[in-house]
């Protein structure tokens, strides 16, 4: 009773609203406007952020936390000395080359071209200050020396290397006396080796040009200069070989083409909606046709969405590119409401004042309307607790544009709603605006939703249909189950991008060549050890063995172990003849000898960016080991290595965590399919929750729950056989949808539990009446709305058109179908949904008396009091 109370309380202070909404609608039309021009002001101070491995990593995943302690233990100084197995982030160019046709790289045309190029980049400058820089100004020292990779220094040797007098071991080679090291896993791709591994053929080479970001100074001239780079490789052209490339600008430009391609095309969007929602708005009768409500629509979606994004800047939530999506689902979804809104307008008395209808429609429909609302934005709110920060500043952004849309479609669309009213009190044409010349009006039904009433409504309730609606749905349900049994999650930083980006070209090339050998991993001991114990050198060996016995962890002779090299120094006797009076198992001894004998050499040097020593070196309180990953073809086994090291991290002698270039990103999919079902069970039970406060019925809210459910699993399942991922993209489009889901079960079912004291029959045949056009109108406007998306050269675009689609469908037959028959078989349990009315020959219903409901035996006791609020609020109109 209490619930129910409430409700009415609601709708009797819209009925309040649109009444005076429709006494003073140039009011509210032009307070609208002028809040819209005040907030749209701040889009341009909007600040972007194109961080991609910011944006699409969780903020405090496992794989997250381990990079920032590996940073935090590790840190790299490229002013000073920098080693590329040991690099922790991509503050680099990374140039991918590979002969023209696919040829072999041994041949000197193809080494002068890449020693060609390597000059041309070594030599672009830039203007800091007066000041010329060029690469060597700002690169990342070794030795004093720009760090480039071992494959820039067999330039000099080509023409030996193409006779075969110099041979190159792959995948490294080791002086065993000097321990010089050279490794060409990271360098070389594609290789073809002898009996003695030595390279006889050769796919791709790389070519690193690693940035001094730990140099602040250099920071603005390190961006410069990469950007004068992309402006080279724009025009770069080559006969002989082929280059792709990887960078933060690079990846930068290619995400802010995103709103470059998709910002433009808003305009057609636009233009398509407005033409349908024009056409499908003239009716059978010209004088109340209202064709120019649908463009008024966009238009309260498009101010929306401009007030949404300057609020968003004014308090400072930086924006993503992926958010210009937003405008189309926006456009797209958001005016469904208008639709319902119109068809409420319909039904009221035309004989009324304007002000009254607008009482009555409100009072009817904009409870509906505030339902889906707030079941929009609180599904982009469960968004907002996500800990990506791409999905978290998506739905900030999406939840804020669902507001104003809500306070647009009440205030400005509803002021236009009540120019039209006046304009057809004062029957003029719906185009023209000319006089009608009735005197004597015949006002006609709808044809369209009279006939969803009197064709379709009848058929619904044929026991045959029932049975083949509700074994539809069973086979839609089963199939979408079914299918996610193969349901793939999806890492791939491509798909972030245009498909013709040089970005794909280049992962494509890194799993084809360079999966042999790929980056490391880094195993991190973060306690203190005695190393110098015998027992804890052997843990240490053991827990390495373990990792190495992985098939995808290169052989030991490539881990690159402190602990292995210094007893290995130990035991040679230019080692044992320089730690001479040192006592190797003693802490201190052990210590000392690493530090000012061992880690002196040049060629031990790489292994003081392994060891961490307290502030006076009397411990080791922190050290890492170096082993590569190999056979890595794609990014799902590099994902099934970093789940198989985690499992192994829980069995080894010594507590280990592991770190690795990419886990952090590839770190995703793990974490999706529990966040997309926490997200499910969540907004559904939110769902639940609202409606049952509007439309205090417990038997509906339930069902509306399942069914929320069942298009959440029908989407992801069917995704599946349309090549769609479940990866953040989509997630983040499924949070998109979880709301938009609701709005069309939300309409038919409000429109059925509201219609008291009518046969569960009688409720279909309502239900469709009053929102069986709207559903199919937004239906319609929605895949047209996003069909553009699926167009464009973008993974993330094409899944949005994909997801959105899907949805749509889903709502619409579960709405138009599915949930008034279910409702009809429940009201054989809950009597509130099938009570009994008088109803008269040619389908209309007939509103009871107060005589006729108080002498209703069968009515009960809930349904007499909302007939009495019912009854008492059509006395205030």
């Amino acid at each position: 009773m209490n619930l129910m109370c409430i409700q009415h309380g609601l709708s009797r202070q819209f009925q309040r609203l649109g009444r005076l909404i429709g006494g003073h609608p140039l009011y509210f039309i032009a307070g609208s406007l002028l809040l819209s021009i005040a907030l749209s002001s701040g889009i341009l101070n909007i600040q972007i952020s194109r961080n991609a491995d910011y944006l699409f990593t969780s903020s405090n995943g496992k794989a997250v936390n381990i990079k920032r302690l590996t940073d935090e233990l590790f840190p790299i100084n490229t002013s000073s000395y920098l080693d590329i197995p040991r690099i922790t982030n991509r503050n680099f160019i990374l140039f991918q080359i590979v002969a023209k046709e696919g040829e072999t790289m041994l041949r000197e045309d193809i080494f002068n071209e890449i020693r060609i190029f390597h000059e041309s980049i070594k030599n672009i400058s830039i203007n800091v200050n007066g000041k010329v820089l060029k690469y060597q100004d700002i690169c990342a020292k070794k030795f004093e020396e720009c760090e480039e990779g071992n494959f820039v220094k067999l330039l000099p040797f080509t023409k030996e290397i193409i006779s075969g007098k110099k041979k190159i071991k792959y995948p490294v080679e080791i002086d065993k006396f000097t321990f010089a090291f050279k490794e060409y896993i990271l360098t070389l791709g594609g290789v073809e080796l002898d009996e003695e591994d030595y390279i006889t053929d050769l796919k791709s080479v790389r070519q690193f040009y690693i940035l001094d970001f730990t140099d602040s100074k250099k920071v603005e001239a390190i961006k410069q200069w990469q950007h004068q780079v992309c402006n080279f490789m724009k025009y770069y052209h080559s006969d002989v070989i082929s280059l792709s490339y990887i960078s933060h600008q690079v990846i930068d430009e290619e995400i802010k083409g995103f709103t470059n391609r998709l910002l433009p095309r808003i305009p057609f969007v636009v233009l398509i909606i407005a033409v349908f929602s024009f056409i499908t708005l003239i009716t059978n009768d010209w004088v109340k046709s209202k064709p120019w409500l649908g463009p008024s629509a966009c238009l309260s979606a498009g101010i929306a969405i401009t007030s949404g994004f300057g609020l968003m800047s004014y308090i400072g939530i930086e924006y993503v590119d992926f958010n210009i999506a937003l405008c189309y689902s926006v456009l797209a979804t958001e005016i469904d409401d208008s639709y319902i809104l119109i068809s409420a307008w319909r039904r009221t008395n035309p004989k009324i004042s304007v002000a009254d209808r607008m009482a009555e429609t409100f009072s009817e429909a904009v409870v509906s309307v505030t339902i889906t609302s707030l079941t929009n934005f609180l599904s982009f709110s469960i968004g907002i607790a996500s800990n990506f920060p791409a999905i978290r500043i998506f739905c900030i952004y999406a939840a804020t544009c669902t507001l104003f849309t809500y306070v647009y479609q009440i205030t400005f669309f509803g002021g236009c709603m009540a120019l039209s009213g006046y304009r057809e009190k004062k029957r003029l044409h719906s185009i023209t605006f000319q006089f009608s010349g009735d005197e004597n009006p015949v006002y006609k039904e709808d044809f369209i939703m009279a006939q969803l009433r009197d064709k379709l409504g009848p058929i619904l309730t044929y026991p045959l249909t029932k049975v083949f609606v509700f074994v539809l749905f069973f086979i839609n349900i089963g199939t979408s189950l079914w299918g996610l049994a193969f349901i793939k999650t999806g890492n791939e930083y491509a798909d972030l991008l245009s498909y013709n980006s040089t970005l794909v070209t280049f992962s494509d090339i890194m799993f084809r060549y360079f999966g042999k050998y790929t980056y490391p991993i880094h195993l991190i001991i973060n306690k203190p050890l005695n190393y110098a114990d015998n027992d804890v050198q052997r843990a240490i060996e053991e827990t390495i063995k373990k990792f190495e016995s992985h098939p995808h962890i290169s052989e030991p002779a490539l881990t690159l172990s402190w602990l292995k090299y210094y007893k290995s120094f130990m035991n040679h006797p230019a080692g044992t003849f320089l730690l001479r009076g040192y006592n190797m198992s003693d802490k201190q001894d052990f210590i000392d000898g690493l530090r000012n004998v061992f880690l002196k050499f040049p060629q031990a040097r790489q292994f003081e960016l392994d060891i961490k020593f307290n502030e006076n070196y009397t411990d080791i309180i922190a050290s890492r080991f170096i082993l590569p990953m190999k056979n890595i073809d794609s990014p799902t086994i590099e994902t099934n290595v970093m789940k198989d090291m985690e499992i192994i991290t829980e069995n080894t002698p010594i507590p280990v965590k592991v770190f690795s270039l990419n886990f952090h990103f590839l770190e995703q999919s793990i974490l999706i399919k529990g966040i997309t079902i926490e997200i499910g069970l969540v907004a559904s039970a939110l769902i639940c929750i609202i409606f049952f406060l509007f439309v205090p019925n417990i038997t509906c809210a339930v069902c509306i729950s399942v069914i929320i459910i069942c298009i959440i699993i029908e989407t992801v399942g069917i995704m599946v056989f349309w090549n769609v991922k479940l990866d953040l993209p989509s997630l983040t489009i499924l949070i998109l949808c979880v709301g938009f889901s609701i709005n069309y079960p939300t309409h038919i079912s409000s429109s059925f539990v509201l219609a008291v004291n009518l046969n569960s029959k009688d409720r279909i045949k309502k239900s469709l009446y009053e929102v069986g056009f709207p559903i199919f109108q937004g239906s319609c406007s929605t895949i047209l709305g996003v069909m553009i998306l699926g167009f464009q050269p973008f993974y993330i675009s094409r899944v949005f058109f994909k997801i959105i689609s899907i949805v749509a469908i889903q709502t619409a037959f579960h709405a138009l179908f599915v949930i008034p028959l279910l409702l009809d078989v429940l009201g054989r349990c809950d009597k509130s949904l099938s009570s009994r009315v008088k109803t008269i020959n040619d389908g209309h219903f007939a509103p009871l008396s107060i005589e006729e409901v108080e002498n209703e035996e069968h009515l009960k006791e809930s349904d007499m009091e909302f007939m009495e609020v019912k009854l008492s609020l059509n006395h205030d109109m």
